[in-house]
């Protein structure tokens, strides 16, 4: 179990890295841990680019980009109201890249399809595998398709992970953070519209922690 408390939460400058057309969603799950500066875009325009050393500054490491299935690398995605030069979805970050590293985050949160997909891959083959490697203690990520939303308010995983982030920040573990995180899902979802549909059920079932 890790144990965190608000002033480790508080005293590292803890990152989060997203496609840029889920920077405003990305915002909201990331507060509770880290500041709008510390978010940076794929891809990134005119904004500081993300430098994979970065995450050897950080106790936190929040990702919210795209992931597939038969791949292993995450992927950004323009923010259609910006007229950026380049590919729609630049490669955001690769397993080799964080193999550079001596350091990494203490824990992950990923929001990218397929992110926690392990099953029959090796640590070239998956940024999940290659962070664990690196010593990463805690990891959650969603073993297939994972739903968001581009705005507040937060939905599917953006909203479970402000909610893990939160609890981590209060002082709990990364495993109560989790399970307290999944009724408070449930709960909020049953009063915003009185049920639970299909993408809330999957995002309760595909999120993992390693």
């Amino acid at each position: 179990l890790l144990f965190w408390t608000q002033s480790m939460t508080n005293s590292y400058t803890n990152i989060g890295y997203t496609a840029s057309v889920w920077r405003r969603s990305s915002l909201a799950a990331f507060r509770p841990v880290g500041e709008g500066k510390n978010l940076y875009l794929s891809p990134s325009g005119s904004e500081a680019s993300f430098d994979v050393k970065k995450l050897a500054e950080a106790q936190i490491g929040y990702f919210n980009v795209h992931g597939v299935e038969d791949g292993s690398d995450w992927y950004g995605q323009k923010d259609p109201t910006e007229n950026l030069p380049g590919p729609d979805f630049p490669v955001a970050l690769t397993p080799a890249e964080i193999g550079k590293v001596t350091t990494i985050p203490r824990i992950v949160y990923c929001e990218a399809c397929y992110g926690g997909h392990i099953f029959g891959r090796t640590e070239d083959q998956s940024i999940a595998l290659t962070m664990l490697g690196k010593g990463v203690l805690a990891m959650v990520g969603s073993t297939t398709i994972s739903y968001g939303s581009v705005n507040t308010p937060l939905i599917g995983a953006d909203l479970m992970g402000y909610l893990i982030l939160k609890h981590l920040n209060e002082g709990l573990t990364i495993g109560a953070s989790m399970l307290k995180a999944k009724v408070e899902f449930v709960r909020e979802m049953n009063r915003r519209q009185g049920y639970l549909d299909g993408e809330d059920q999957k995002t309760l079932i595909s999120f993992v922690l390693y």
